[in-house]
């Protein structure tokens, strides 16, 4: 059963802030080459301080100054769709069916959507320390920092409540989520009785129900992945490719001792690592771990996108995938 919680005083509600801009507010950067040519094999700059982290048919998706803005793959300036946001508390951004999501780790903690278009920014839920959410055809999922609780609201149906589907652990920390047609899979680490650091992966149905541990890993999982047969858990230096039906864990070493960011596309998996020293590398790789390929060498700080024959990064660079 899936446990209701109730909306606080507020959810579900045009925000009072952020503030809206049209789709006419234009900004540069430019672009500078679009997405339209060619991919290069060398890192290839497309467009000046325009952090990217998400797509969709048509556009860019990223957190500008104080605003979340759109780029044309094809060329032009930014557009700032909408405004009054602080970054140093707007995060983990997806783009879908004609939507926006995003998450605010203000006090309290809160999940918007607005027009992929430009439009009204709408409070669809609350929370403690929202962290990462991740979408499926109905629903938002999100996870805290504190506690790890992981929660879920309707992307459309607004007066629907949000639901939580696993609870707060107390001293706990959540850093990562992914999703499947059965399953929310999520990072938590904890002390256990004996004060011994404890990082685990663990499930818990869709709909609601018991959830279980999947696998432990040696540090903080810092990005998750799933496809129809494996998850994909970012620790430390190394990614875990674990099997659903078996659990059983194949470890891929990443070019540096911090994973930053991870995305599946087809049989590849895709990731950026960095090292203490500032330096780091964007790679690529089977999902079986075979035939590592070092894509860029350079430090990336945002999402992977994924798109054509490219993967897209930092602000905004492009590469052959």
């Amino acid at each position: 059963m899936v446990a209701a919680v109730a909306c606080c005083a507020g959810c579900g509600s045009e925000a009072a802030a952020p503030s809206v801009t049209s789709d006419g507010g234009t900004r540069t950067p430019s672009s500078i080459g679009g997405a339209a040519a060619a991919c290069s094999t060398t890192p290839a700059r497309i467009a000046d301080a325009f952090p990217v982290a998400a797509k969709d048919g048509a556009f860019f998706y990223g957190f500008g100054a104080q605003a979340l803005e759109r780029l044309p793959k094809a060329g032009g300036a930014a557009a700032a769709l909408v405004s009054g946001l602080d970054p140093a508390l707007v995060r983990s951004l997806a783009v879908d069916g004609g939507d926006a999501f995003w998450l605010d780790d203000g006090s309290p903690g809160r999940v918007f959507r607005a027009p992929s278009g430009g439009g009204d920014a709408f409070e669809l839920a609350l929370s403690s320390r929202p962290q990462q959410l991740i979408l499926d055809a109905a629903h938002v999922y999100w996870i805290d920092a504190d506690g790890a609780a992981v929660s879920r609201v309707a992307r459309r149906d607004d007066l629907r409540p949000q639901s939580l589907l696993a609870g707060a652990v107390p001293g706990a920390s959540g850093q990562a989520i992914a999703v499947d047609a059965a399953f929310v899979y999520y990072a938590v680490s904890y002390a256990d009785a004996s004060g011994a650091a404890i990082h685990a992966v663990r499930k818990v149905p869709i709909a609601g129900g018991a959830g279980a541990e999947v696998a432990r890993l040696p540090a903080d999982v810092a990005q998750l992945a799933a496809d129809d047969a494996a998850i994909f858990a970012a620790s430390g230096g190394t990614i875990a490719r674990i099997d659903k039906l078996t659990d059983v864990q194949r470890s891929l070493a990443a070019p540096d001792p911090f994973v930053d960011a991870l995305a599946l596309d087809g049989d590849r998996l895709y990731f950026a690592s960095h090292d203490a020293g500032g330096g780091g590398h964007l790679a690529r790789a089977g999902k079986d771990g075979s035939a590592l390929t070092v894509l860029a060498t350079e430090r990336v700080t945002t999402p992977l996108v994924i798109d054509g024959d490219s993967v897209y990064f930092n602000a905004i660079e492009r590469v052959c995938k």
